[in-house]
């Protein structure tokens, strides 16, 4: 009975303890926002090799990618780590995607885990120099 007793007690506190790791973010539904782009949210549904992306938010006329939904081949290149590129089977060609995939895609780092969130950090080539756009991605938990 005691035996039973102690791990009623000590049940919550490891439910309470349990941290994502990266690879919980592998599959699922997501919100991403930006650093540079603060007045920008987008949604993403991630599946296997497959990532969509829908713009949810956009009181910015700086990034205009050309299309409502955006997809995605995603290859994890470790634990913490992918990459992007534009699956234009499924989804509008546009000239930015088009360089960014001629130019290696988009590589992401987990950098953080915060609760159902993590810090990303991302690198693209533009112009032929590393630019890294960093922000944040958050599971939905009532997925």
């Amino acid at each position: 009975m005691k035996k039973i007793l102690l791990f009623l007690l000590f049940l919550p506190l490891t439910m309470v303890s349990q941290k994502l790791k990266c690879e919980d973010f592998k599959n699922g539904n997501f919100t991403m926002t930006c650093d540079k782009f603060p007045n920008i949210i987008i949604t993403m549904s991630r599946y296997d090799d497959v990532q969509t992306e829908t713009l949810l938010k956009n009181e910015s006329s700086i990034v205009d990618l050309g299309t409502e939904i955006i997809y995605e081949k995603i290859e994890w290149l470790s634990d913490c780590k992918y990459k992007l590129m534009f699956d234009f089977t499924k989804s509008k060609e546009t000239e930015l995607m088009k360089y960014l995939n001629d130019n290696g895609g988009v590589i992401t780092s987990i950098i953080k885990i915060e609760d159902h969130c993590y810090l990303y950090e991302s690198i693209l080539i533009i112009d032929g120099k590393k630019e890294k756009l960093s922000g944040e991605i958050c599971k939905d938990i009532n997925y």
